[in-house]
């Protein structure tokens, strides 16, 4: 009997090699922007028990996971889009 296989995409992989700083910035740093422009965005982590997903989303105080850097990353873009406005400047 043929078992059906299953077809996975992922947008990215990486090994336990990658900094979160990296990951942020191959996954989820953009999403931030698009936020923004009215998209919906998800980073789902996946991965077998103990394989560090909540580290890579949480991370330590040394090393921040994708959880704090993306609320800083927002703050930050909102510092920007205010400072835009009170400058006079279009925002996109």
């Amino acid at each position: 009997a043929n078992a059906a296989i299953g077809k996975y995409y992922f947008d990215s992989v990486f090994d336990e090699d990658t900094s979160t700083k990296d990951i942020f910035a191959k996954t989820t740093q953009g999403l931030v922007r698009a936020t923004f422009k009215g998209k919906s965005s998800l980073v789902f982590a996946y991965g077998i028990t103990n394989a560090g997903k909540t580290y890579t989303v949480h991370g330590t105080e040394a090393d921040e996971g994708l959880l704090p850097r993306t609320i800083r990353c927002f703050f930050d873009y909102l510092d920007v889009l205010n400072n835009e406005r009170s400058d006079g400047q279009d925002v996109e």
